[in-house]
């Protein structure tokens, strides 16, 4: 079996602690794995403050896989997640050998997630 690198890269109001397990399976079977968290969310969250945004997050993934020195990496983003790792491939798509998109949202270039919500929805979500 072949082994692997894997960047995981978890949700909105999440941390790395989701990955536990998958990241302890990978583990076992011989792989690299590491789960950084992101500016703002789960242990993390005490440093981020109301201007933390995508772009704080998508430098927050590409400074682990640098600072690591980390290369052909499996870049795995899980809903949030696959945002970051969009914006993550064209700054260190030298250092990415695949990408795993999964259960994320990804809107149409110039388009905003709630863009995708009905108009009742959007509507309920700006009232909160």
């Amino acid at each position: 079996m072949r082994n692997h690198a894997f960047v995981l890269v978890h949700g909105a109001w999440f941390g790395a602690w989701v990955w536990r397990d998958v990241a302890s399976g990978l583990r076992e079977m011989g792989h690299v794995v590491t789960t950084p968290t992101l500016t703002g969310v789960g242990e993390r969250r005490h440093l981020g403050d109301g201007s933390t945004d995508l772009s704080q997050n998508i430098g927050d993934v590409t400074l682990h896989v640098e600072m690591e020195d980390m290369r052909n990496i499996v870049l795995v983003g899980w809903s949030y997640g696959g945002l970051v790792i969009g914006g993550v491939l064209p700054r260190i798509e030298n250092r990415i050998k695949s990408m795993i998109y999964l259960d994320v949202f990804l809107p149409e270039p110039g388009k905003a997630i709630i863009d995708s919500y009905p108009s009742d929805d959007v509507s309920r979500m700006r009232n909160l």
